[in-house]
């Protein structure tokens, strides 16, 4: 039985990683790995294999009661940078306007999307992030089958934006996170967030990633150089041409620090 026990499962496109530990506890038993089949990182429903894996895993762990902490793959979330409004101060009012800056961003975002954002009223723009509704009602039907608490769905990027938080210093820089296949991308200037991107990433070897962020700053009317702080999950990049580099460890432990966006969860 595992009423006092939390579980972590990271979900990528490629493998699905389970940590398992006491309520009380920040160490646990190793973590557990196993690939996905039929990898599908592009498609509409690719969270769908890695779930699946997910499951499996929870059943041979023979997981029943306890917490449940999500991180995603930033393949399976959607990140927008909401402008601030003055008199947008009822959630429903922010998240109506943060799915409109969506649209603006990705074309008509339907329903089957869940939208949270910052849930500090800043006079700046914050990061949102979107997820699809199928996915988090799978989640919590896993959950509930399994008498678990859900207890946090977070994306990588926001996931890790929330652990380094203390380590970014000045008022420009870049926040890049790396993992296999795609690119998430945040602009710090003036001390506020300027831009948020995310793209595609076939090759991630430093000249590729150097010039990705080169033609991510153009895009956005920055400059093509100067400060990122890079987290590479996929280990591959050393240094980045015209760059000043500061690499960050990935986090590790359970889902659950301070948010930059609300981590999305079961309700």
């Amino acid at each position: 039985m595992s009423w006092f026990e939390r579980f972590e499962l990271r979900m990528q496109p490629s493998t699905v990683t389970m940590r398992r530990a006491a309520l009380w506890s920040s160490t646990g038993v190793a973590p557990r790995l196993l690939p996905v089949p039929g990898r599908a990182a592009e498609s509409k429903e690719a969270w769908r294999e890695p779930l699946q894996v997910a499951v499996q895993m929870l059943d041979d762990a023979q997981a029943r009661g306890g917490a449940l902490h999500v991180v995603l793959s930033d393949h399976f979330a959607r990140y927008a940078l909401v402008p601030w409004s003055p008199g947008l101060i009822r959630d429903a009012e922010r998240v109506a306007f943060a799915r409109l800056t969506f649209s603006q961003t990705y074309g008509v975002l339907s329903d089957d999307w869940e939208i949270t954002l910052d849930e500090n009223l800043q006079v700046a723009p914050v990061i949102a992030c979107a997820l699809d509704r199928a996915l988090l009602e799978s989640l919590r039907e896993v959950c509930s089958a399994r008498r678990m608490r859900l207890a946090s769905v977070v994306p990588g990027f926001v996931r890790a934006l929330n652990r380094h938080r203390s380590a970014l210093r000045g008022d420009g820089f870049w926040v890049a996170r790396v993992e296999t296949g795609r690119l998430t991308l945040a602009l710090r200037d003036a001390g506020a967030w300027a831009a948020l991107r995310t793209r595609r990433l076939d090759d991630s070897d430093a000249q590729a990633l150097a010039g990705a962020l080169r033609q991510e700053a153009l895009a956005c009317g920055a400059s093509p150089k100067g400060s990122v702080y890079l987290i590479d999950t996929a280990s591959t990049a050393q240094s980045l041409p015209g760059w000043s580099v500061t690499r960050l460890g990935a986090a590790t432990g359970a889902a659950g620090a301070a948010p930059a966006a609300r981590a999305l969860a079961a309700k």
